[in-house]
C-alpha cells in the first residue's frame, strides 16, 4: 500500500510529461540519422518490428569527442527513442555524439534479450567505423532505461566482447537498481525470468555490483516520493556503490516523484546543470 499513492500520482502525470518531451524532441529531428542495427522481431502480436538505432552528431565537429548511449525508459514495455531525443542535448553541447537504440520489449522478450539488442548495437557501431580509440564512452537512461544503463555499466563483458572501451560515466534517472528490493509484480518477474535459472540475477544492477572489480563512475538522481523506483532500493544501491567508486554520487530530489528525474531534459535547473558538470569534469586522481 506504500506506494500506491506515489505510483497513482507518477501515472496521472504521464501524458503531459510525454507531451513535454514531444515537443522538445522536434528541434532535434533535422539532425537524425537512422539504422537498422539488426534484424527486425516479431512483437507480442507478431508484427515485424524494426530494431533501429538512432544517431545524433555536434555539428560542429568532424569526429565527435566521444560517444553517449542514452536508454529510454517506459517499464521495459513502452517508450521510443524518438521522444527523448532532447535528451541528447547536454552531451551534443560537450562535443560528443548521441545514441539511442531500440530493443525488445516485455512481454514477450526478458531483460537478457535486451541485453542482446544492446550487445548488437555496440559490435554494428564499431563494423560501422564510428567508434575511435580515443573517444569516450559514457551512459545514461531514465526510469527502466536507467536500469539497462546500470546493467550495461556493469557487464564489462560485454564492451570487451564488442571491441568498445568500458564506459567511464553512468548517468541513471529513477532507475530500479536492485531488484531483489523491487515490488515482485508480473513485469519484473518477467524481466529475470525463472528464479531458478543461473542467470537470474544478471539482470540484477546491484548482484553485478557486488561482483564489479572496476567501475565506471555512477551519477544518480532520484526521487524521494518515488511511485515507480521506490528510493529505499536506489539508497540501497547507492550505499555498496560508494563502498567501490567513491567519486560516484546521488542527487536526491526531495518531496519530488518519479518523473521529476526525467525533466531536465526539457527544463533548465539543478538537475540539468548537475548533469552538464558530470559529463565533462575530470575524476579525482
Amino acid at each position: 500500500m506504500t506506494y500506491i499513492l506515489p505510483f497513482l500520482r507518477d501515472l496521472i502525470g504521464l501524458p503531459r510529461y510525454r507531451q513535454a518531451l514531444k515537443k522538445a524532441a522536434r528541434p532535434w529531428q533535422s539532425q537524425l540519422e537512422f539504422f537498422d542495427f539488426a534484424p527486425a522481431y516479431p512483437n507480442l502480436l507478431g508484427w515485424s518490428k524494426r530494431r533501429q538505432l538512432l544517431r545524433l552528431l555536434p555539428r560542429d565537429r568532424a569526429t565527435p569527442v566521444g560517444w553517449t548511449i542514452y536508454l529510454h525508459g517506459g517499464a521495459w514495455t513502452f517508450g521510443k527513442p524518438h521522444d527523448f531525443l532532447a535528451a541528447a542535448q547536454p552531451w551534443i553541447e560537450a562535443g560528443f555524439g548521441v545514441l539511442l537504440p531500440t530493443y525488445r520489449r516485455l512481454p514477450r522478450y526478458t531483460g537478457s534479450d535486451m541485453l542482446e539488442d544492446l550487445q548488437m548495437v555496440l559490435s554494428f557501431v564499431r563494423n560501422q567505423g564510428w567508434l575511435t580509440s580515443q573517444q569516450e564512452v559514457q551512459l545514461a537512461g531514465m526510469s527502466s532505461g536507467g536500469h539497462l544503463a546500470a546493467l550495461m555499466a556493469l557487464s564489462p563483458q560485454i564492451w570487451q566482447q564488442s571491441g568498445w572501451p568500458t564506459p567511464t560515466k553512468v548517468i541513471c534517472c529513477g532507475a530500479p537498481l536492485d531488484l531483489d528490493q523491487f515490488p515482485q509484480n508480473a513485469a519484473i518477474k518477467r524481466l529475470r525470468g525463472p528464479i531458478e535459472a543461473a542467470n537470474f540475477q544478471a539482470t540484477n544492477p546491484h548482484f553485478l555490483l557486488k561482483e564489479a572489480k572496476e567501475l565506471p563512475r555512477f551519477l544518480i538522481i532520484h526521487p524521494t516520493r518515488e511511485g515507480m523506483a521506490p528510493a529505499e532500493q536506489a539508497a540501497g544501491f547507492y550505499r555498496s556503490l560508494k563502498e567501490k567508486s567513491p567519486d560516484s554520487s546521488i542527487l536526491w530530489l526531495e518531496n519530488k516523484g518519479h518523473l521529476s528525474a526525467g525533466r531536465w531534459m526539457f527544463e533548465e535547473g539543478e538537475v540539468r546543470e548537475t548533469i552538464r558538470q558530470f559529463i565533462t569534469e575530470r575524476s579525482a586522481d
